[in-house]
């Protein structure tokens, strides 16, 4: 007989609304109880990524990360824990039948970051970014009851969703010591590592670029037909989702590539214009049915 534990989510809330502003948003659009348990799997991934990008050396960010998924075993094994981001992120996997190796996956998946930074191809860029973005997709599709039709294109929005990330974050983990962008494609492209590094943007880089955003959107349509699968009530708040971050690629395209000077970011009146957009187009499709 399983035992009720009280959740506090306000962990995982703060944390989501803090450094998720487009996902925190969308998430409002979910019914409360998934909404809630969309922000303890939040917290449990941010968690988990804050390790892999914090100060720390390697060595002490891998024993970070072992303690961290220790952790995650003795919660699993107890069903609860005193750290409330672990226990609202236990408790969600229970309610919703979410299978215990997503979370380790996640773990080892990011682990691997610390030990390359560089990726010689797509295929390569690909394990990382459905370690870093398609897990985290899995466990919203598992939260949202999705079924299992929709979780390939759960997987699409996660890769998609990482690929803007890395995008929009060229600079960022440039000076972490990280590229993301393919080497085969860089020189493809006639574009080198020390170009890279003087933040030179040329017609190499913007073509690169267009590429790479080419992909990105590939794969966020083939993703819009998992929102048909989902039930009625958490379609919004996923397609919300999918557009806010899609959005970020026309930004990078209105920069003109420039992802160097200052972080892309969709404004809030933006993304008040396309929740409007979406909500018109939610409502012309019930009426139509």
């Amino acid at each position: 007989m399983s035992v009720l534990h009280v959740v506090d989510y306000s962990h995982s809330e703060k944390m989501c609304r803090k450094h998720a502003t487009s996902f925190s948003l969308a998430a409002e659009y979910l019914p409360e109880r998934e909404r809630l348990a969309a922000y303890a799997t939040y917290g449990f991934c941010r968690v988990t990524d804050q390790i892999i990008d914090g100060n720390d050396s390697v060595p002490e960010k891998k024993k970070r990360l072992d303690e961290w998924k220790n952790n995650l075993t003795q919660t699993w094994n107890h069903g609860t824990s005193s750290d409330p981001i672990l226990h609202a992120f236990i408790q969600t996997c229970q309610q919703y039948d979410i299978p215990p190796e997503w979370g380790f996956r996640l773990i080892e998946g990011l682990k691997k970051d610390l030990e390359k930074n560089t990726y010689d191809n797509f295929d390569e860029l690909y394990e990382y970014c459905f370690s870093a973005a398609a897990i985290p997709g899995l466990l919203m599709a598992y939260v949202l009851r999705a079924p299992h039709s929709a979780l390939e294109h759960a997987i699409e929005l996660g890769i998609a969703m990482q690929l803007t990330n890395i995008l929009r974050d060229v600079k960022e983990d440039l000076d972490a010591g990280r590229v993301y962008l393919p080497q085969d494609e860089m020189k493809k492209f006639n574009y080198t590592r020390e170009q890279l590094a003087r933040h030179e943007k040329n017609d190499s880089f913007s073509q690169m670029m267009a590429f790479n955003i080419a992909r990105a959107r590939d794969y966020y349509t083939k993703s819009d037909e998992g929102i048909s699968h989902l039930p009625e009530d958490a379609r919004l708040g996923m397609r919300l989702c999918a557009v806010f971050y899609r959005e970020i690629l026309s930004e990078i395209e209105k920069r003109e590539y420039d992802v160097f000077t200052q972080r892309v970011y969709v404004s809030d009146e933006r993304k008040k214009e396309l929740l409007m957009k979406e909500k018109d187009l939610l409502t012309t499709r019930i009426k139509t049915k």
